[in-house]
């Protein structure tokens, strides 16, 4: 478990540094619940952010993380997936280690990525997701969010 927790917090730091080198800083933070009734094993969280160039240049990739704040249940695990167009990928996050997963990356260009999180049982559960969305030559550029789903 100790290494777990190491892993996770290099991981961590790499993603803070990572944010932070040259000045940038994450365009947005957003903390929410999942099934807040606690009883929706099914419950599942979607939006979208539409990634745009604001005069800052042209988006390339979005990138995401999140993190699970609410104390550790055996079996309980939250999942982010990403998608736009054809592609997807997932990170699956320990439930409350209170550490952002892994960063996940989807080079796709400007356009609207779909975000979602799910979990494996009822309970709810507190969180946070960053993203940005970023150019070719790493500089952060636009973005707008639209919440679709949060049951």
């Amino acid at each position: 478990m100790k290494t777990n927790k190491f892993n996770n917090f290099i991981t961590c730091l790499a993603f803070l540094l990572m944010c932070c080198h040259g000045g940038l800083a994450l365009s947005y933070t957003t903390a929410g619940a999942i099934d807040a009734v606690g009883n929706n094993a099914a419950s599942t969280i979607l939006g979208a952010v539409d990634c745009n160039d604001d005069g800052r240049g042209v988006p390339a990739y979005f990138v995401v993380s999140f993190r699970d704040k609410t104390k550790t249940v055996s079996g309980l695990y939250m999942s982010l997936h990403i998608s736009k167009d054809d592609r997807m990928v997932t990170v699956t996050e320990i439930s409350g280690d209170s550490f952002y997963s892994t960063p996940l990356y989807l080079y796709a260009g400007p356009g609207r990525y779909y975000i979602a999180i799910t979990k494996t049982k009822a309970g709810t559960r507190l969180f946070d997701v960053a993203w940005y969305c970023m150019t070719a030559d790493g500089k952060e550029t636009g973005f707008s969010f639209e919440l679709l789903q949060d049951h």
